[in-house]
């Protein structure tokens, strides 16, 4: 099963003056963000597939019944999150 995280606007927008050209880089640059992950889940376990380009790519797994979280590259250990 695979689950994909969408963001919806709740609200249009009214005020065409106010969504300036700074504002629209700034949401193109949120919604990237948030493009580039993808969540698949197996029965106990989320995985995130998370990649800032094309060549960067990190996979994190969270156990949701041992709630343990790996990163593949071990980057939470190097970087003293664990």
């Amino acid at each position: 099963m695979q689950v994909y995280y969408t963001q919806q606007l709740t609200y249009p927008i009214r005020q065409t003056h106010v969504y300036t050209h700074k504002k629209f880089k700034e949401v193109q640059a949120q919604f990237r963000e948030k493009v580039n992950c993808i969540i698949r889940s197996t029965q106990s376990a989320l995985g995130y597939t998370v990649s800032n380009s094309t060549f960067n790519k990190f996979a994190v797994t969270y156990d949701v019944i041992s709630s343990q979280v790996k990163c593949q590259y071990l980057l939470f250990k190097s970087r003293g999150i664990f």
